[in-house]
């Protein structure tokens, strides 16, 4: 019996025409992350008039305070969203 491949999941790109695409359809604001994208990443969407914010999911132990803190600090994030 022949072992079988695994294909990886490989991570896609959005290019700036498929971008430029959605954002036609979907006049977004702000792009939400679960950990901070590469710098060039946010000027490219800032670029575009999208804002971005991140929003930690917190899957492990954090660095600092715990679950609840890293939540709180999600909410004030989104707060200094909503408010622009």
């Amino acid at each position: 019996m022949a072992a079988k491949k695994k294909k990886k999941r490989e991570k896609k790109m959005i290019s700036n025409t498929e971008l430029y695409d959605i954002l036609v359809k979907h006049n977004a604001k702000w792009m939400i992350w679960e950990a901070t994208p590469l710098s060039e990443t946010v000027a490219k969407l800032e670029r575009q008039g999208i804002t971005s914010i991140v929003f930690a999911h917190c899957s492990n132990r954090p660095m600092s305070g715990d679950y609840l803190s890293v939540m709180q600090e999600n909410i004030g994030r989104l707060r200094l969203m909503h408010a622009n």
